[in-house]
């Protein structure tokens, strides 16, 4: 964890000293995304994955879940920090 942490650390600071040198604003257009997207997505697989996920509406879930807080999460947590994104625009980060 200790070399990991130091790593987010300097992409964290190098990230935050040279913040200038990236456009403030992606350069993207509604849709962009589209063109990405499979014509013909793996559904068998979409849906076995579907079946496998946390159910938050289910009846009986009644879970409280902390911050992720494994080594590698609490390093995203530094590098997430850094770059200061919140996920609530079209065109977040790309």
């Amino acid at each position: 964890m200790r070399s990991s942490c130091k790593e987010a650390v300097e992409i964290a600071v190098d990230y935050l000293e040279n913040v200038e040198k990236y456009r403030p604003f992606p350069k993207v257009t509604p849709g962009f995304l589209i063109p990405q997207i499979p014509s013909d997505p793996p559904i068998e697989e979409i849906i076995t994955t579907f079946f496998k996920v946390t159910h938050w509406n289910h009846p009986h879930f009644h879970a409280y879940f902390p911050m992720a807080n494994s080594y590698p999460a609490v390093c995203a947590e530094i590098i997430g920090s850094a770059i200061g994104g919140i996920g609530f625009t079209w065109v977040r980060h790309s």
